[in-house]
Order: structure tokens, then C-alpha cells, then sequence
């Protein structure tokens, strides 16, 4: 089951968030060992993925406890540059060809100004 979370981040700051994906149970963390990240930043849940900034694993997303589902997500001044809202989702994909893609976490972005 995917979780809606709220991201509320201050504008023209650089802002690292924490992620913790969980499993179904919405309670217990998942191992995402052999799973790739990807974290879209759009203008609104039904924006076109092809239009989003696109954060991966190296470039904006960093796992810190991969086998605990733990990553942090770096957003920068400039993805943060307007306040107002956006919307956000993670997706994780497995080794398969062609990947299993689930999207465990998504919600608003809200950029407050400064």
C-alpha cells in the first residue's frame, strides 16, 4: 500500500528529508536491498513524469540503511526556488527486465516562503 506523505520544506533552501519506505503494514520498514529509487518532483499528481525533475540514487537520493528502507532525498534552492505546491513520489524499481516498479510513498510538496 502506498503512503501519502506531506513534505513541507521552507523556499531557497537546500533541504535534505528523511524517507522511510514501510511495508503494507504501514508500521514495520521494508528491506529495499536490490531495490532503485527514483523520486519524482512535479507540478501536480497528474503532471506527466516526463515533465518532473527526476532525483536517482547518487543525484538527490542517498540510501542510508538500504536493508531498513531508510534513504534521504536532497532537494535543492533551486527545485525550491517557488513557493507554492507540487506533488512528489518515490518509486522503487527491482533487477528484473523490465523492472517491477512500485511506488511505496507520494503526497504534496509544499514550498513555504522564506
Amino acid at each position: 500500500m502506498a503512503l501519502l506523505t506531506q513534505i513541507t520544506v521552507p523556499q531557497n533552501n537546500d533541504v535534505t528529508v528523511g524517507l522511510t519506505v514501510l511495508e503494507e503494514d504501514d508500521a514495520t520498514p521494508q528491506d529495499c536491498t536490490g531495490l532503485t529509487p527514483v523520486m519524482y518532483v512535479k507540478a501536480s499528481q497528474n503532471s506527466d513524469d516526463t515533465r518532473a525533475v527526476t532525483l536517482t540514487l547518487g543525484t538527490g537520493l542517498f540510501w542510508v540503511e538500504q536493508n531498513a528502507g531508510l534513504l534521504t532525498a536532497v532537494l535543492s534552492h533551486a527545485l525550491l526556488a517557488n513557493a507554492g505546491n507540487q506533488w512528489w513520489r518515490l518509486d522503487l524499481a527491482d533487477a528484473s527486465t523490465p523492472p517491477n516498479i512500485t511506488s511505496p510513498m507520494f503526497g504534496p510538496l509544499t514550498i513555504t516562503p522564506c
